[in-house]
């Protein structure tokens, strides 16, 4: 589970691919996210979701190739 900002096209690795998109709680985005890899690159951002989802989102600029299974949760 990686916990981002936003998604693009580019991290998924294969293609053709089916993306399955729902909406959270915030109590279950809470529970769930807390033992999430941080995806997410802009300070001010990782500040944002921290405090939507009480518990510290790091800063982590790093580039993620989504495989089948793998999960993203994208804060907006």
């Amino acid at each position: 589970m990686y916990i981002s900002n936003a998604i693009s096209l580019n991290m998924l690795a294969d293609f053709p691919c089916t993306i399955k998109v729902r909406e959270l709680l915030m109590i279950e985005a809470s529970r769930i996210g807390e033992n999430a890899i941080s995806i997410v690159g802009h300070p001010d951002v990782a500040a944002i979701i921290s405090e939507r989802l009480s518990f510290e989102v790091p800063v982590n600029r790093i580039s993620v190739t989504l495989k089948k299974g793998e999960e993203l949760m994208v804060g907006q």
